[in-house]
């Protein structure tokens, strides 16, 4: 075995692997031979968390990671076990490190990166020096640089069997001079941060921590503060879980403080958790303390991901687009909402999607009363200007029957956004569904923004039979509209919100809310036709077929009045409704004939054409002609699959399975129904079970 050659124009590093460890170095033009040192196993593995709980998925991948790296010998195995600060990342690697040690006999290797902590980032060299000393190279060893102590590292584990964990490594590059160069080592890297480089450059295989399960959560929490004691009290310990979002980190300090405090009630420590929630998760060690973890995570951030972090989290929730986080940043957020997913502080979500943990959340809302009140006030207006301009144009894709409203210029910065068709409309409104229902029940929104979204969802709401979300936000809008509209929107809130209460079958406060409307528009012939008209369709839905005809006969008169042929075609068709309900179908049919004929002359309601071809449907049958109404409910339904009405598709199919019902069709009736059933299904509807049985019963 020889020294390195003085002639050698780079610096060298050779060594043994087998039985004794022989170093040289070329420094300043001096070769410094050290004696053998013997070869050491070092078990590096700090201990394991001693009330580990669930994690079953995870741990099995880092096993098949291995066994499919030992089936077909190749690159060093690395596994990366990446998520957010306190989800447990650390556990689970030291856990299965524990659990696995025997299947490493050259022993194994621990570092603590510090990628995400106060003190600054261990350099690689550092964690090298350590690494060399542990697998035996002498502590007299001279200086090397970086690429040399890489080189007597990969020297010295070339032939071993061992595990190499790297936790909490802030990048790929701190670690990638970690790295074994042969096949026979397992690597498992913990980070906060996408390790994208070592996946892509060294085949790394991910593993993505979320939180724990509610059992996981429960059996955590009862294996530190007692199974009886949990078990006592089991509604506090399930909001316990909750409040804690099901992070482990969170759940052990509190674990902890119930152990401590063994006359605390659960219920007395969730009272304080729903009052001070991060407060409360303080331990008073600053590595056991959520806000502080999360600190350094945030410290990270470049100064404009900061900044969003914090304006984000005046979102409502329960997730956004990245539209949306343009407006609130006033300008691109592609980059930084990247930046802040790499590091977990925001959520990836399924369609494009960002959302905060909760935990995160309360962290980021913190952090943003650094922001002055005007520039937390500016994000929130332009927020709420993105999405009501949004909305409207959205809702004018839907070929919404509405009156429009007057609409202000958004803020500066603000992006709405724009759509080329009604199913580019339907599909933003159902993404950002439960986001619109929260900004109209959320009291932080303007009133002037709350009534004007509330008009804006009728449509959405009304078409997808989401009843009970039409008549809370109905409800709100009427509220915001009384503090700051005048008397013509007042009597359009009051107007929509009966017609939510009608769906709901709320028949009575109904009734109080178009009364009210009739007297707040006054001298407005259009708005005293169309209310006219909800209370005949009011009456007919109580029943009341002969008052219903007066009062739709009244909004036929002064739409006529008034000129507004919407109306008036409106109005002909409720009469014809009425008609049908009173059995008089062939007078029926002449009233939907004529306000079929101004519907299609308007080409300006679809929902108004889909509902008089259905009545037609409705007369022709009971006239005794099931051909011209299975003609008419079939246009009626492809109008609406046009225009994404789904709720009433579901109603038009069951007329339809009636007119097959008719005429004998029973197969074309199942299949109706059937059809029926799965849209009702998809959207939830309460209608769906009694279908089903209706169903059940034909087949």
């Amino acid at each position: 075995m020889s020294a390195v050659s003085r002639e050698e124009p780079h610096n060298v590093v050779t060594g043994t692997t087998t039985g004794h460890v022989l170093q040289t170095a070329e420094i300043h033009g001096d070769v410094h031979l050290h004696t053998a040192s013997p070869r050491c196993t070092p078990r590096q593995l700090p201990g394991t968390a001693r009330h580990f709980t669930g994690r079953e998925r995870q741990l099995a991948a880092l096993s098949t990671h291995l066994e499919q790296a030992e089936a077909s010998p190749g690159p060093v195995a690395i596994s990366t076990v990446e998520g957010m600060a306190g989800i447990g990342k650390s556990a689970l690697a030291i856990h299965w490190a524990r659990q696995n040690a025997d299947r490493f006999p050259d022993g194994q290797l621990y570092v603590n990166l510090r990628g995400f902590a106060p003190a600054a980032a261990m350099q690689p060299g550092e964690a090298l020096w350590g690494f060399l000393h542990a697998l035996g190279a002498p502590h007299d060893t001279p200086f090397l640089d970086l690429e040399a102590q890489a080189a007597l590292y990969r020297s010295m584990l070339a032939g071993r069997r061992m595990l190499i964990v790297l936790d909490n490594a802030r990048d790929s590059d701190q670690v990638r001079h970690l790295l074994p160069g042969s096949g026979a080592c397992y690597v498992i890297v913990t980070s906060r941060q996408r390790l994208t480089g070592l996946v892509v450059q060294a085949g790394a295989r991910s593993i993505r921590m979320d939180n724990l399960q509610t059992h996981e959560c429960a059996a955590l929490l009862g294996a530190l503060a007692g199974t009886d004691r949990v078990a006592t009290e089991p509604g506090a310990a399930a909001e316990l879980v909750e409040l804690c979002a099901r992070m482990p980190l969170a759940l052990t300090i509190l674990g902890a403080r119930l152990a401590d405090r063994p006359d605390l009630p659960l219920h007395v420590l969730a009272r304080r958790l729903r009052e001070a929630r991060l407060d409360t998760m303080d331990s008073g060690e600053t590595d056991v303390n959520i806000s502080t973890v999360f600190s350094w995570s945030y410290q990270a951030l470049s100064p404009a991901a900061a900044t969003l972090f914090r304006l984000l989290s005046l979102h409502p929730g329960p997730d956004f687009s990245e539209a949306v986080a343009t407006s609130i940043a006033a300008g691109k957020a592609d980059r930084l909402l990247d930046e802040l997913a790499h590091v977990h502080l925001l959520e990836e979500r399924p369609g494009d999607r960002y959302g905060f943990h909760d935990l995160t959340r309360l962290y980021a809302r913190d952090r943003a009363d650094d922001h002055p009140p005007a520039s937390r006030n500016a994000a929130i207006l332009r927020m709420l200007d993105h999405y009501l301009h949004t909305c409207v144009a959205a809702d004018g894709h839907l070929g919404s029957p509405w009156e429009p409203f007057t609409l202000e210029p958004p803020q500066a910065g603000t992006r709405p956004e724009t759509f080329a068709d009604a199913g580019q409309a339907a599909a933003w409104f159902a993404a950002e569904h439960a986001v619109l229902v929260t900004l109209v029940e959320d009291p932080v929104s303007s009133s002037s923004h709350t009534w004007r979204l509330a008009r804006s969802l009728v449509t959405h709401l009304d078409r997808h039979g989401h009843w009970r979300d039409f008549v809370s936000t109905q409800r709100a809008g009427l509220a915001a509209a009384h503090q700051v509209a005048d008397a013509n929107s007042q009597a359009y809130a009051h107007r929509l919100l009966a017609r939510a209460l009608c769906r709901r079958n709320e028949l009575d406060e109904a009734r109080d809310h178009l009364g009210r409307a009739l007297e707040l528009f006054g001298d407005d012939i259009t708005g005293q036709a169309h209310t006219n008209y909800a209370l005949g369709y009011l009456d007919v839905c109580a029943g009341d077929t002969s008052r219903a005809l007066d009062r739709t006969t009244r909004a036929l008169t002064l739409a006529r009045a008034s000129g507004a042929e919407v109306w008036e075609a409106k109005a002909l068709n409720n009469i014809g409704w009425c008609l049908i309900e009173a059995g008089r179908h062939a007078e029926a049919l002449d009233y939907s004939k004529q306000a079929l004929t101004l519907f299609r002359n308007l080409d300006a309601d679809p929902d108004g054409l889909a509902h008089t071809l259905g009545c037609l449907g409705s007369a022709y049958l009971g006239a005794g002609d099931p051909e011209q109404a299975l003609a008419s409910y079939l246009e009626a339904l492809h109008i609406r699959e046009q225009h994404r009405n789904f709720y009433t598709q579901a109603t038009t199919l069951r007329h339809v399975a009636a007119v097959h019902r008719a005429t004998g069709n029973d197969e074309a009736e199942q299949a109706a129904l059937g059809q029926a059933l799965l849209i009702l299904e998809r959207l939830g509807h309460a209608e769906g079970p009694a279908l089903r049985a209706q169903l059940a019963r034909l087949i």
